[in-house]
């Protein structure tokens, strides 16, 4: 009897079997996947966002910067017209005309380019509510 009242039964754990490891194991790879995957997409449009607002900026730099190249020549006739012989003759008033038109497209695409960050702009109270966007550029 003595023998027998100090033996301990202890049951055996359970062995976890192949398929509940390969299971288990499977659905944590594929956890990690999917997080990596949402983390790579995610950076990625991140990227794309950055790329998008600086090609923007870029292309306003640009025609913002095709206003000079039309402005100087406008600018230099209209001088000699000014410091020439006092009747104007109308034919160099009509190429002061052509040379303004040349200004007045780089204005109008700088202006188009621009024009969809108008809202923007209003949102931000950097431009008052009422303000037209010819009136911003004087």
């Amino acid at each position: 009897m003595v023998g027998n009242s100090l033996h301990i039964h202890r049951e055996r754990p359970n062995p976890m079997k192949i398929g509940t490891l390969l299971t288990a194991a499977i659905v944590s790879l594929a956890a990690v996947g999917g997080g990596l995957a949402v983390y790579v997409a995610a950076t990625k449009y991140q990227t794309m966002d950055q790329v998008s607002v600086a090609r923007r900026r870029l292309e306003i730099v640009r025609a913002v910067g095709d206003i000079p190249r039309y402005l100087n020549p406008e600018r230099g006739f209209a001088t000699n017209i000014l410091m020439g012989p006092p009747a104007v003759d109308p034919k160099l008033r009509a190429e002061l005309d052509k040379y303004r038109k040349q200004t007045d497209g780089a204005r109008d695409k700088m202006n188009e380019v621009k024009g969809g960050d108008r809202q923007g702009d209003r949102r931000s109270g950097r431009y008052p509510q009422g303000c037209r966007q010819e009136d911003r550029l004087r």
